[in-house]
């Protein structure tokens, strides 16, 4: 496991450092954008990519000094390793951030922001300090991130108007997103399993059984479908949002239904996030 950043081949690059993490968010706010209000606020995207980037390279960062050198884990050993780097890395970037947000932002955004930043706190400090209390009960850390990552991704355009494009069509999207993107989260505990245990990480298929969490993966992908179908059908959706959501979905089942493929070198990872790519090809044909 003792690895240089050198040594590193490029999924494993990608998925160590959380590259389409930030690529996928800055995709994904510009395809609601441009889906709904028509233009692209590319600085928010800009902000909202790297903000994303930040949080999961700080809890990366988090977990590789929490496990140290006896990690099983090659993100959380690159991580604990280049530890100092990282971390000043993240405290420019977080001040680059802050300066940008006062700068830029307007005041409506800020106030979601401040919800969102809350949010992400209070899993950060459940899911680091007090998880031992929450294992064997309330566990909601997949749930909470994409809960958080759902606003950011889809609703966040909306306090660009102070919610006055919000229709039932953006709603049915945003449901179907979120119903997708916890499936996706369970998805990447379902891999990691093994390597949770080892590594003594609390995640949902740790708490409730690998079996447990299948069967629910396959539920959200399943009602995902239904509403997106629904959405489309009924209420006159956008074919282009239609292909988009169900090609997200078909991917993270494909990624489910052949694990002797997508195991190997964590391809279901680089897979995984690659799917908030897929907004972003489709901003053409809007």
């Amino acid at each position: 496991m003792k690895r240089k950043i050198t040594q590193l081949n490029f999924l494993e690059f990608v998925n160590t450092f959380s590259i389409l993490v930030l690529l996928g968010s800055f995709t994904s706010f510009s395809f609601f954008s441009k889906l709904y209000l028509k233009t692209i606020d590319y600085r928010l995207a800009t902000i909202l990519g790297l903000g994303c980037w930040w949080v999961y390279t700080l809890d990366h960062l988090w977990d590789g000094i929490s496990v140290g050198e006896r990690s099983n884990s090659l993100r959380h050993f690159i991580h604990f390793s280049y530890k100092k780097p990282l971390s000043y890395i993240l405290l420019f970037l977080f001040l680059i951030l802050l300066l940008c947000v006062i700068i830029f932002v307007p005041f409506n955004i800020i106030r979601v922001g401040l919800i969102v930043a809350g949010l992400t706190g209070v899993h950060f400090l459940i899911n680091h300090l007090f998880i031992k209390e929450f294992k064997k009960g309330f566990f909601f850390k997949e749930g909470m991130i994409a809960f958080v990552a759902t606003i950011g991704f889809c609703l966040l355009p909306t306090f660009l108007d102070n919610l006055e494009s919000l229709i039932r069509n953006w709603v049915l999207d945003t449901i179907s997103f979120f119903l997708l993107s916890f499936a996706n989260l369970l998805l990447f505990t379902i891999y990691d399993y093994d390597l949770d245990k080892s590594n003594n990480f609390i995640s949902s298929a740790q708490v409730f059984g690998l079996n447990k969490v299948k069967r629910a993966m396959v539920v959200l992908l399943l009602l995902a479908f239904i509403i997106n179908l629904i959405n489309y059908l009924v209420y006159n959706q956008n074919e282009v949002v239609l292909i988009v959501i169900s090609s997200m979905q078909l991917m993270l089942l494909a990624i489910f239904c052949i694990p002797s493929y997508f195991a190997i070198n964590e391809r279901f990872r680089f897979w995984g996030d690659f799917i908030y790519l897929f907004p972003g090809f489709a901003l053409p044909f809007l």
